[in-house]
């Protein structure tokens, strides 16, 4: 028997470069997906017809990918969660994908015939900044769905506060001003309805931070806004009193804060009498 000191090294298992590919895949959208059955089937449908890795969507391949007997999704390359999802009758539409605290959530974006891809991409963003930040875009587009219209809240204000509550010439006002001036430039908008039951809305900060966001306006407060309207109002000619009452002071005090907004109208109107005299008097 000969002996010798030499080791031999373990044969090598073969690389199975599919296996790598799924686990990097869902390594990286573990945030995405709850669904793993479907994540992975999904995986399949898109490696198979595109080859790996996942391509970034843009038009061209919206407009390759064809239809199948059942739905399917092409996932962005760049975009952790955006997607087209085919349907069997041909529809093709974008959709956005993300987790809030342990639920998966989706939402539609719009159709592919409507939506170019890029602008899809941004709301794609949009939505998933909210997400990251901790807020949950698809609950609030229910609740914006469940949410009651001015008009439909005016119906109640007339029937639960007007009928009940004041007195017919009053009541006669109050309907006219409805009429005349809110329902036909409010109507059909949503009402922003407070969170607890029985209670008004008291915290208006994170519907203005998703206004600012959209507006581009990062920087402007809601203190700002009643600065500009009542600004708007003195210089227009309005008096500080009325001004009080539009915005809700209680204290002659805090109006008077706009008081010297109130020179300029003051000394246009000084000017515009002296050449009227001065016109008068040849």
């Amino acid at each position: 028997m000969i002996r010798t000191n030499r080791t031999f090294p373990e044969p090598k298992r073969r690389t199975n470069h599919a296996e790598l590919r799924t686990a990097s895949f869902f390594l990286r959208y573990i945030n995405v997906f709850v669904d793993y059955p479907r994540a992975f089937r999904t995986v399949e449908r898109t490696e198979l017809e595109y080859g790996w890795p996942m391509p970034k969507l843009t038009k061209r391949l919206v407009d390759a990918s064809e239809t199948r007997p059942t739905e399917y999704f092409v996932w962005d390359s760049e975009i952790p969660g955006f997607g087209l999802r085919v349907l069997p009758s041909g529809r093709k539409g974008y959709v956005v994908q993300y987790r809030a605290g342990r639920r998966s959530r989706r939402i539609s974006l719009g159709p592919s015939t409507v939506l170019t891809c890029e602008q899809a991409r941004s709301r794609a963003m949009t939505i998933i900044s909210a997400a990251r930040n901790g807020e949950d875009p698809a609950a609030e587009r229910d609740a914006g769905r469940k949410a009651i219209t001015v008009k439909e809240l005016a119906e109640r204000f007339d029937r639960e506060h007007i009928s009940i509550l004041v007195k017919a010439s009053t009541a006669k006002e109050y309907r006219r001003n409805l009429d005349r001036f809110i329902l036909p430039a409010l109507g059909q908008l949503t009402v922003i309805a407070g969170t607890l039951p029985g209670k008004r809305l008291s915290d208006l900060q994170p519907f203005w931070q998703r206004v600012r966001a959209r507006a581009g306006l990062k920087n402007v407060r809601i203190h700002d806004l009643r600065h500009t309207f009542a600004s708007t109002a003195v210089a227009s000619g309005q008096g500080l009193p009325m001004i009080g009452k539009l915005l809700g002071h209680t204290q002659v005090q805090t109006t008077a804060r706009y008081a010297h907004l109130a020179a300029e109208p003051v000394r246009m109107a000084a000017d515009a009498v002296a050449q009227d005299l001065q016109q008068a008097m040849g």
